[in-house]
């Protein structure tokens, strides 16, 4: 909008301050932006552009507006009811300091927030919209929406558990109206946080089902010391003297009530339903007040138990960067323990490595979009025109993607779209060996425990390492992908050098696939296939072996995909550093497709012997260490029967 106008008049100070200002965006109306260039421009321009007997230039400063979405804040029985009730908190944005003239007010209220919200030292008055008290009324367009993933439960046992802040306690008003209503007999408890007490909303209305007991209300005020404790007894609250506190503090005060009802029926818990309504640092502080929380949120989430509805303030953000290349993006997948998680969308790069906690469906969805651009994948699902994802995304920018070089010639464009390509579909082969790697891992753990084996754990790693080991395991890195870039790489050198000698990459690949090496490794996976079948008893004389030989194994095809990774991102950084290179010298194309291309290449050689090395690695690790088993002796004694019954050992008499 501001370039807009700035576009329009072209001698408005004004417009270039803001343009230049570091924080974006500037807070202020349109009006505010139109008032304060008014003053900056002469009549004679400004009528030009803006002529008020002709008001078509409005529509393009105008944007549409996002809807805004509110809960309904009653549970009305009739079918049709004449009117519901809104809970909603009035926003008050501070005007930016470029835009705030003198005698104007110093905030704006929010578009949708400050309508039905008039301010009572400023909008009470006889002409506000809401309580002028004639017949005229204003038509306002409202859609209605049932989200699926903030359901109560249909049960009407299962017990009811609500976290709210402030005018998160919106739904949660409809939630015990229905419950209570309805004449439900599981329990409904709501942990409230509030700043003081007169903000404390529909305090009365909670009383009377307090008193009746048909809820129990466990609130903390932040700003006041003037406390209210519920008393399970007399099924009240009473007043008392406190220490402001949060939320998590009372969550503290009922940790067995909280976890009780958080474990699933399963395991002998209550198996509640959690709500959890408010802003981000809400759920953070949630969370908190629930220690060990991690398994019991996990087991809820797998079971639709746990339910979110979490909202915040669009975060302000520089357009001045930082611009992030996309080999340090792509670097971020979070696989290894402890590492961060960047997904990218529309240019945009975001660290979304505190999010996964809070997202509502599972951290795999998530982590299957970690290190590339997910942009078609939010579009998908929607989460690109929804206001409240990407607000709540916007509390993890990091920066912007660094956006592709433009190059004049179609060779170098499309080299750099295979090399990005290539780059992209190492990194998703990386996760999903990572998601696969991290279950064998955990199952790990489990194995041989009371002396029994479970054998669909070794099946997994056997399924998992049979596919790495066969050239079709490894298609998708080594297969057309790599064919087609290695040609294309090969073309553009003997076009500018006929007399260039080329790196057999395709052959070092295929030789390495069938080297002694990879016959071994093959043969060693071909031996753990045989634990899981019907006749495999002589397992457990090898417990610790196969153990190791699962975490070893494992490590080492997560090592081998991080060195292609990296080469293919090293391999990045010469595209850019050419990019560069050619920007002050743009009639140089030719000459820098000849020298990248070798460039690349030689990074494709490293990639093939990377290929080599790590079948010779895995042809290293082995099953058999009958010094590391509880009884050596054993180990031995079935190792060597193994070894007579396929011929390997035999003895001349």
């Amino acid at each position: 909008m501001v370039m807009t106008v700035h576009s329009m008049v072209r001698v408005s100070s004004v417009t270039l301050q803001i343009i230049e200002s570091e924080l974006w965006p500037v807070i202020g109306s349109l009006g505010d932006l139109l008032v304060a260039a008014l003053n900056d421009v002469p009549a004679s321009i400004w009528d030009q552009p803006f002529p008020l007997d002709d008001l078509s230039w409005l529509p393009t400063l105008v944007s549409p507006e996002v809807p805004r979405t509110y809960s309904i804040s009653c549970f009305p029985f009739e079918l049709l009811p004449e009117s519901v009730d809104l809970t909603v908190t009035r926003a008050e944005h501070p005007i930016s300091l470029l835009l705030l003239l003198d005698g104007q007010p110093k905030t704006r209220p929010g578009v949708c927030s400050g309508f039905p919200n008039p301010d009572p030292s400023v909008d009470h008055s006889p002409k506000h919209q809401l309580i002028a008290g004639n017949n005229q009324s204003e038509t306002v367009l409202i859609g209605l929406s049932c989200p699926l993933n903030f359901q109560l439960p249909v049960s009407p046992a299962a017990p009811v558990t609500m976290f709210a802040a402030g005018s998160g306690i919106a739904p949660f008003r409809r939630f015990w109206q229905a419950r209570i209503n309805s004449g439900v007999i599981g329990r409904n408890i709501l942990f409230l946080g509030v700043q003081s007490r007169k903000r404390f909303l529909y305090k009365h209305e909670l009383r009377q089902y307090i008193q009746s007991g048909k809820l129990e209300l466990h609130v903390v005020f932040s700003r006041d010391s003037a406390g209210l404790v519920y008393d399970s007894v007399s099924r009240d609250l009473v007043e008392r003297t406190t220490e402001p506190r949060y939320i998590n503090a009372t969550i503290m005060d009922q940790g067995p009530t909280v976890c009780d009802l958080s474990i699933s029926t399963k395991l002998g818990g209550l198996g509640g339903y959690l709500y959890i309504c408010g802003s981000v640092s809400l759920y953070k502080t949630v969370m908190k007040g629930k220690e060990g929380a991690d398994e019991l949120r996990a087991q809820a989430f797998a079971e639709r138990r746990c339910m979110l509805d979490v909202f915040m303030t669009p975060r302000i953000m520089s357009k001045k960067g930082p611009f992030i290349p996309l080999s340090e993006f792509s670097r971020h997948t979070g696989h290894r323990e402890g590492s961060r998680m960047w997904i990218g969308v529309h240019g945009l790069v975001y660290n979304v490595t505190g999010f996964l906690p809070i997202h509502p469906g599972d951290t795999l969805i998530v982590a299957g979009s970690a290190g590339i651009d997910a942009s078609v994948t939010f579009d998908e699902v929607a989460h690109t025109s929804n206001p409240e994802v990407m607000s709540l995304l916007g509390k993890y920018f990091i920066g912007y993607l660094t956006p592709k070089p433009a190059f004049q010639t179609p060779e170098l464009n499309e080299l750099y779209t295979s090399w990005v390509g290539y780059l992209r579909t190492t990194v998703e082969s990386l996760t999903t060996l990572s998601f696969e790697v991290n279950t064998l891992k955990t199952d790990s753990k489990l194995w041989f425990s009371d002396g029994i084996l479970p054998t669909h754990a070794i099946r997994k790693l056997y399924q998992l390492q049979s596919r790495s080991l066969t050239l079709t395991g490894f298609l998708i890195l080594f297969g057309t992908k790599l064919q087609e870039l290695f040609l294309s790489l090969s073309f553009f050198i003997a076009d500018s050098d006929r007399d260039s000698l080329l790196p057999d990459v395709i052959g070092i690949v295929m030789q390495a696939a069938s080297s002694p090496a990879a016959v071994i490794a093959r043969k060693e996976i071909a031996e753990l296939g045989e634990f899981v079948t019907n006749s495999a008893t002589s397992a457990p004389a090898f417990q610790r072996g196969i153990i190791d030989y699962t975490r070893g194994i494992c490590e080492l095809d997560i090592r081998f995909l991080e060195q292609i990774w990296e080469e293919l991102c090293e391999g990045y950084d010469v595209f850019m550093q050419v990019a560069e290179v050619i920007q002050n010298y743009p009639t140089k194309e030719k000459q820098a497709l000849h020298k990248i291309s070798t460039t690349l290449m030689g990074y494709l050689e490293r990639i093939a012997e990377r290929v080599e090395s790590f079948y010779t690695d895995m042809a290293a690790l082995s099953l058999y260490h009958p010094e590391s088993e509880a009884n050596p002796a054993r180990a031995r004694w079935k190792f060597l029967q193994r070894r007579i019954k396929d011929g390997s050992f035999f003895v001349l008499a």
